[in-house]
This record gives structure tokens, C-alpha cells and sequence, in this order.
């Protein structure tokens, strides 16, 4: 989606995988993995190369289908996303107001809960806060509300599922969005301007 002539691999995995390490640890550690974060990063050319070895022996460890590679490849992906977030650059440190520190809190729970809670209730009181105030915050840093936010968030799995994995649309509906096929079609069209069926086609 970045560009039609963008090159590279593309890593999807479980966070089982990643079981030892602690709750929610990838996203605390590694920005690229919060919601909403940029999506491309420049890599030098150096740590490129270093990734495709690390990427090209980790593609053989899985393939290879073996029970003891599964921390091996686990290790690997660890390896690569810290030489990632080396070419990050370096942000300034200032205080965070409390608006964009609530949002951000708010896109991450989104990213982690969005499966089992798509009210804006839910998010509201595990911050504590008023489903208003949350409101408020998201409109001041973001300019959209926070029912778009979960909108958002509800579309990128939906596109994620009809194009990385073999469900169906009925079974997208109810897994995602808990509603009957025709209520989802509906609200996806909506919300892109195309069917899933459509969408799948295109991709």
C-alpha cells in the first residue's frame, strides 16, 4: 500500500511465539509495533544486509517445521527487531501532555483488545476516564473521534484476516465484529468504499 515498486518481506507471526517475555512486551519495547506508528523505516545498508541473513536462515528454521526451532526463530525475530529500532532515529525528550499521552494509551489498548471490546466504554473506564474526556482527548491530538480510531482499527484486522488468512467473510464477521455476514459487509463497505469480496479480489 506504501508503493508499487516497495520490495522486501513480509513478517507475520503469533505472539505465542513469543511466550517467555512479558505481557505486551514487543509494543513497549519496539514503537513499530504500537498502532497507528509509521509503517516504513529507511534501513542503512549495512543493517539491511545483516537482516535478509537473519530473515533468509530464520524462513529455513521454519520451514524445516521442527518443534526445537520454534525459540531459535523467536530469538531471530528479537535480533532484527532491536537492529530495526537502532535506525529509529532519536527523539527529543519533552512532557508528553496529557492528551496525546491518553490517546496513545487508548490506540494501544485498541491494538490489544480490540477482538474482545469494540465499545468505547469499555476503553474509557480501564483508563479510568469518562467516555467524554477520552473523546476529548482523541479529537485534540488526532482530529478524529475515538469511535473512528476503533473503526480504523476494526477495518485494519478485517483487511489483515481477508487477505493472511483462509477464513471466510461469515466467519470474519463473527470472529471480528461478532455480527451476522451481511451487517459486516455493510459496515465495510462503508468504512472503504468496496465489499470484502471486492477487497480480496484487489489483493
Amino acid at each position: 500500500m506504501m508503493s508499487d515498486d516497495a520490495e522486501g518481506f513480509y513478517c507475520h507471526f503469533d505472539e505465542k511465539i513469543f511466550d517467555y517475555l512479558p505481557k505486551n512486551f514487543l509494543s513497549k519495547q519496539f514503537p513499530f509495533f504500537q498502532y497507528q506508528s509509521h509503517p516504513v523505516i529507511e534501513l542503512s545498508e549495512n543493517t539491511l544486509n545483516y537482516i535478509e541473513l537473519i530473515l533468509n536462515r530464520t524462513l529455513e528454521l521454519y520451514k524445516e517445521e521442527k518443534t526445537s526451532n520454534k525459540q531459535l526463530i523467536s530469538c531471530n525475530l528479537l535480533v532484527i527487531f532491536e537492529e530495526i529500532k537502532k535506525e529509529i532515529p532519536l527523539q527529543t525528550t519533552k512532557t508528553k501532555n496529557s492528551f496525546l499521552d491518553i490517546t496513545e494509551r487508548y490506540k494501544n489498548a485498541l491494538e490489544k483488545n480490540i477482538y474482545e471490546h469494540q465499545n468505547i466504554l469499555y476503553y474509557a473506564k480501564s483508563m479510568n476516564i469518562t467516555p467524554d474526556y477520552l473523546n476529548k482527548c482523541v479529537k485534540k491530538s488526532t482530529n478524529k473521534t475515538a469511535q473512528d480510531l476503533l473503526k480504523e482499527m476494526l477495518i485494519l484486522e478485517a483487511k489483515t484476516l481477508l487477505k493472511y488468512s483462509d477464513l471466510n467473510v461469515s466467519e470474519i464477521a463473527i470472529k471480528l465484529c461478532d455480527q451476522n455476514p451481511s451487517n459486516f459487509v455493510r459496515f465495510f463497505k462503508k468504512q472503504t468504499g468496496m465489499t470484502p469480496l471486492e477487497y480480496q479480489q484487489l489483493n
